[in-house]
């Protein structure tokens, strides 16, 4: 649980002379042509290309174009690039050498401009007499685009099954960009979290422990940039990413992480570390002069469809998460007992005659009845166990005062000033969306009432064997209104309404675009006071099990607890694996909702399942 913690149809649609280009790139992924003799730079090796290319971060003039080249001899080397119009490279429009070697792990990244907007280019490298496969980019269109068209994706784990949906993003051939939206590797050691299945498959986690210095992400990026759907993924289109946690470890936040101890070291080398990494392996355009390396926010425009900002909300300002185990407190209620009949005293009364009891509330027909008689409360405490109608009452309002406080960060100043401004300058040229790349849910989503809804057999397995103890403690705090998950914007509020009022003060159509959850989601954005601010397109996971894959049982549905609950919540479903076609247009933002039919296999179907959009200043509703 979320706080515990035949053929199918692909993206063309006519056998058009684009759609062969297609088929000859996917072919073109099991390697290379040679090259004439003497044709290699001075300084060149005949390198091996180990991990295909990619390409990402476009603008209407230029891209990043990646690749990576391991020499013979395991130093520097020599790697030169094209650019072309076509697949066969004869049109070529730009080219150049560079250099690279064991300090950037053998990567190459090349911010190629003077390209033109809304075109589609293809690219090679080339070391001694080694040419790479052939990418396929696209530059950002110009001002003037009336449509956006992109994928979306996230949570791509490995050893938890095939990357059948890669496989889906690269087999489309009608996409600006794909945007991935973090937990592109994960950092568990094996037998860790969701490693079982690829420890029993072939695709255990490398190296088998978990991931702390730099020489440990390069080489789990090595693993997965080594799978051939993901290959194909990148050299099909141009990437937009960020990361959430797992890039880092679990839960992170800018002084450390859930899965971060002394043990390994300090929190800022791991961080430099995972950063590092992330920069050579990713198509991404490092921070300009004078930002800290991991303040990676920035912004895309798709004409006068959309821009997209891409927000970081884990290592630059985000607060440390609040707990609900170590912050909800269990007040007690104080009586003077001095004299003849005990009265209530003040809360923070004490001395010989104050006796203090348990604040205790009982379920009635018309909800929670506080029970504030001494004797009452006096013969319920004496009991070994409170009647099943009667429950301690936590200090809600001191714990959502604590989450909430100013102070709490996601994005911080800097970030929030960059995102308004964006969202303002975006409105100002006509821009009919303002896109948000974003890591965790925005949504305000209250957790479902699990004690209630759960049947009794259910409620009863979960006290059984171990993990009881928690699982009573988890449901007892589903009685009252708390937030389903204190990692995503719900834990922190008050940063949450400083970017609802910086868009409303821009006149911004806000569309989040969210990853993390394992689960696809359709919400619709609202402040604190209930004012409509936006909607949100939630998209599952790559790979990563579903958030209840492990309570999952006969006639639970999870899904609908959650959306009866939470008023903003139209749709959620944890149960599929699959990505998001997102379209932006003047008149409306549309998702298409697609998933695969297995990850445990590389036979599998595709289907699109919903539809779900919104117009400028709706809400979000079902296709």
């Amino acid at each position: 649980m979320p706080d515990l913690q035949s053929a199918a149809p692909k993206g063309g649609n006519t056998m058009t002379k684009l759609d062969l280009t297609r088929r000859s790139l996917m072919g073109i992924l099991a390697g290379g042509a040679a090259l004439p003799a003497g044709a290699r730079a001075q300084s060149e090796e005949t390198a091996a290309f180990t991990h295909g290319v990619a390409s990402g971060d476009p603008q209407a003039d230029r891209v990043i174009l990646w690749t990576r080249a391991v020499p013979p001899s395991g130093g520097a080397t020599a790697v030169r690039w094209e650019v072309a119009r076509d697949a066969e490279m004869a049109n070529v429009v730009r080219r150049g050498a560079a250099e690279t070697g064991p300090g950037r792990d053998f990567c190459v990244k090349i911010d190629v401009d003077g390209l033109s907007p809304g075109q589609t280019y293809f690219y090679r490298f080339r070391a001694g007499d080694n040419v790479s496969p052939v990418g396929r980019t696209r530059t950002l269109p110009g001002a003037d685009a009336a449509q956006a068209k992109l994928a979306a994706v996230s949570c791509s784990n490995f050893p938890a099954g095939y990357f059948n949906v890669y496989r889906v993003v690269a087999e489309r051939d009608d996409l600006d960009a794909v945007v991935h939206l973090g937990d592109y590797i994960y950092e568990y050691a094996a037998g860790g979290y969701a490693t079982e299945w690829g420890m029993e498959n072939g695709r255990g986690p490398d190296p088998a422990h978990e991931i702390v210095s730099l020489d440990d992400y390069r080489t789990r990026y090595a693993q997965y940039r080594g799978d051939a759907d993901l290959q194909a993924a990148h050299a099909a289109h141009p990437f937009i990413c960020v990361w959430d946690d797992h890039e880092t470890a679990n839960d992170s936040w800018s002084g450390g992480a859930e899965n971060h101890n002394e043990g390994e070291g300090g929190w800022d080398a791991r961080k430099r570390a995972a950063v590092q990494a992330y920069m050579e392996w990713m198509p991404i355009r490092e921070p300009e002069a004078g930002r800290a390396r991991e303040a990676i926010w920035r912004s895309f425009d798709f004409g006068q469809a959309a821009s997209l900002v891409m927000l970081e909300t884990r290592l630059t300002a985000r607060s440390a998460q609040t707990s609900f185990s170590e912050g909800l407190t269990y007040p007690e209620m104080a009586f003077d007992v001095s004299g003849a009949e005990p009265v209530m005293a003040d809360a923070g009364a004490d001395g010989p005659g104050i006796e203090r009891l348990p604040a205790l509330v009982e379920r009635t027909r018309d909800g929670w009845r506080e029970i504030t008689g001494y004797r009452e409360l006096k013969r319920l405490s004496e009991r070994r166990k409170l009647p099943r109608n009667v429950k301690r009452r936590p200090d809600v309002a001191a714990f959502m005062a604590e989450t909430n406080a100013a102070e709490r960060e996601l994005m911080g100043a800097a970030q929030l000033d960059f995102v308004a401004g964006e969202m303002e300058r975006s409105r100002r040229a006509g821009v009919a969306w303002q896109a948000l790349g974003n890591q965790v849910i925005m949504a305000r989503v209250r957790g479902p009432r699990y004690a209630q809804d759960l049947p009794w057999w259910y409620r009863a397995m979960m006290n059984r064997g171990q993990g009881a103890e928690a699982n009573m403690a988890f449901l007892e705090r589903s009685h009252w209104e708390l937030p389903m998950n204190l990692d995503a914007w719900d834990g922190y509020g008050a940063e949450r309404e400083r970017l609802y009022d910086a868009a409303r003060d821009a006149g911004a159509n806000l569309a989040a675009l969210t990853g993390d959850t394992h689960a696809f989601w359709a919400n619709d954005l609202t402040d604190a006071a209930g004012g409509r601010r936006g909607v949100e397109f939630g998209v599952t996971s790559v790979s990563s099990p579903g958030m209840y894959s492990d309570y999952q049982a006969p006639f639970v549905d999870f899904g609908k607890m959650v959306e009866d609950a939470a008023e903003d919540v139209q749709h959620m479903n944890w149960k599929d694996r699959g990505c998001l076609i997102l379209t932006f247009t003047r008149d409306g933002a549309s998702g298409e909702y697609v998933r695969v039919s297995t990850i445990e296999s590389r036979t599998f179907n595709r289907e699109t399942y919903a539809v779900w959009g919104a117009e400028p200043g709706g809400k979000i509703t079902r296709g």
